[in-house]
């Protein structure tokens, strides 16, 4: 049973179970892409482009903010360009969060890809 003393305990505890089912969530993305397309880069990356399209993590704009909060690629954006100015603030949210999380999915997968070739050799 978890116990707590004080109001900033509960709300750093919230935190850090908030960012391990995030990133728990980038490591099975990046894993599935892995096991379903084992030698095809390109299906990979359509995998994880797909999966992070539609994950709850970019459909849900609360989620979004997520995403900003415990992602390691924050400027991901800038990969593709300049932010849109036709988009509303619940759109760009979406816009930023599938660019930091497809980002992190990609360099989990590379990870992934690392370990894979440390075994192979």
């Amino acid at each position: 049973m978890f116990t707590y003393k004080t109001k900033q305990e509960v709300i750093e505890a919230g935190d850090r179970f908030e960012r391990e089912e995030y990133w728990a969530t980038v490591r099975s993305i990046a894993k599935q892409a892995l096991d379903e397309h084992p030698d095809d880069e390109e299906a990979q990356h359509d995998d994880v482009w797909q999966s992070v399209d539609g994950n709850g993590y970019i459909i849900y704009t609360a989620e979004n903010l997520k995403v900003l909060r415990f992602t390691e690629n924050d400027e991901a954006y800038l990969d593709y360009g300049e932010i849109p100015d036709d988009k509303d603030a619940y759109e760009l949210y979406a816009y930023l969060a599938f660019a930091a999380m497809r980002a992190d999915v990609m360099d989990e997968l590379a990870r992934l890809h690392d370990e894979r070739s440390e075994r192979a050799s």
